[in-house]
This record gives structure tokens, C-alpha cells and sequence, in this order.
């Protein structure tokens, strides 16, 4: 009964990856209530593809869930499918005019870039214009452009690049920052100048994530691609678990 116990018991199933814990993490999706054990549930979710996952999370989703965080941990689960995603749920999810504090539409953000699909980049772009979206959910935005970004081909990725670098000018300073972070997950060692001269322009504290990008992208100029994608994981769990954190003391402070 203890939401705690029910949070550990999702992630050690997902953690096994069986076809007998996928039955299990999809009935549970369809039974749980607990607002405390559904967001982790579905995140578990999300680290597993299945076809019987993608049709739970669904069935959730139209039975309507106006859960804020768990809806964006949903459609996160469901961009992690990949080629079964159902792209053209998340690019109207993308698109919702009503999404109060930014979190469904950044989820269905970070999802498209999940795809992997080519025609996730145009939607990301046309999001990370001013006014598009919220500014809550526009960094989200940024961010999930550099991701989707990485799948490209090598000679379509520089337009990707030029329009994180316009928007390192940006003049909110969350999508500043998402756009170093998206260089950075794009992995374009071309981006270099561009953040060499932005950490001119800002404070000691922030240079840090600057001088890290920089690293990164000179490090990682030519690495293998295992390493290349274990690191992009990496830096995802990371800047998912920022955000998470930012949107929770944004939603705090307007409550």
C-alpha cells in the first residue's frame, strides 16, 4: 500500500526486461492512481519498447489524464518507442494551445526528439520562435532540437546548428542556456566559436556550463559511436532532471 514500495517495484521490473515484466508494467499503468506512484511508473515505462507499453500509455491517455507531470512523462514514454511511436499523437500534443504551467508540451517535445524522425527537426525549429509556445516550454523546445538534431545526416545538421547558435542571443535566459546544452547534445565541434563568444557575454557561473559544452565538443569530435550515444543519454537524464526541477519552483511560485 505504500506509494514508496510501488515506485521501487516499477523500476526494478522495468529494470528486468522481460516480457513477463512489460505485462506487468502495462497492467499497472492501466490500474494505478496514485498521482506519487504514476509519474515513475511511466518513466520506467519509457526505458523499455514494446507494442503492449505503447497501447497501455495510449489507453491512459484517452481515458484522460490531467495529471500535468505524469501527461508529460507519457508522452516521453511513448517518443522512447521510436519507429512505433505514434508521431502524429505527439506532434498535436506539441501543439496544444492549453498547457497551463508548459509541461505537456515540453514532454511532447523531448518525445519527437525520442522519434528520431526527420520531420520532428522542422516542427522543434518552428517551436523554439519566440511566441510559438510559452517560454516555460520553449526551452524544452531548444533542447529537444539539439537531440533530434544528432539523427540527422552529417551535411543537414549544420542548419540545425545555425539556429542553436541565433539562439544563444535569445532573450530569455532559459532558452539561452537550453540552446548551449542543445550545441552541445548536437555534438557539432563547428559550434565552438559561436559558445566561445557567448561565455563572453555572461556571468562566471554560467561560463561553467559553457566551458563543459566546449569540452564536450572537442572531445567528442570524432568518438566511437557507443560512447557518442551513452553520452547523449547521459546529458539527457541530466537536463531532464533540471528541468523537472525548474518547472516544479515555477509552478510553486505561481501557485
Amino acid at each position: 500500500p505504500f506509494w514508496g514500495v510501488r515506485v521501487r517495484m516499477a523500476q526494478a521490473l522495468a529494470k528486468s526486461g522481460s516480457q513477463a515484466a512489460v505485462e506487468a508494467l502495462a497492467a499497472l499503468v492501466a490500474e494505478e492512481q496514485d498521482p506519487m506512484v504514476l509519474e515513475h511508473l511511466l518513466r520506467a515505462c519509457g526505458t523499455l519498447r514494446a507494442p503492449e507499453l505503447r497501447a497501455a500509455i495510449e489507453a491512459r491517455l484517452d481515458g484522460g489524464l490531467d495529471l500535468y507531470r505524469a501527461r508529460m512523462v507519457a508522452f516521453e514514454a511513448l517518443g522512447a518507442q521510436r519507429g512505433e511511436a505514434p508521431y502524429e499523437r505527439l506532434a498535436d500534443a506539441a501543439g496544444e494551445a492549453h498547457d497551463p504551467y508548459g509541461m505537456g508540451r515540453s514532454g511532447a517535445f523531448r518525445a519527437l526528439a525520442e522519434t528520431r524522425e526527420r520531420r520532428a527537426v522542422e516542427q522543434l525549429t518552428g517551436a523554439t520562435e519566440p511566441g510559438a509556445c510559452s517560454n516555460r516550454a520553449r526551452p524544452a523546445a531548444t533542447m529537444a532540437l539539439g537531440g533530434a538534431g544528432k539523427w540527422l545526416e552529417e551535411n543537414a545538421r549544420p542548419a540545425v546548428r545555425e539556429r542553436l547558435e541565433d539562439l544563444l542571443r535569445d532573450p530569455i535566459d532559459r532558452v539561452r542556456a537550453a540552446a548551449v546544452t542543445g550545441l552541445r547534445v548536437l555534438g557539432e565541434v563547428a559550434a565552438v566559436p559561436a559558445l566561445q563568444a557567448y561565455r563572453g557575454r555572461i556571468s562566471a557561473q554560467e561560463a561553467a556550463d559553457v566551458d563543459r559544452a566546449i569540452r564536450s565538443l572537442r572531445a567528442g569530435a570524432t568518438p566511437p559511436k557507443k560512447e557518442r550515444d551513452e553520452e547523449l543519454d547521459k546529458i539527457r537524464k541530466q537536463l531532464r532532471t533540471l528541468d523537472e526541477t525548474v518547472q516544479k519552483l515555477q509552478a510553486r511560485l505561481d501557485a
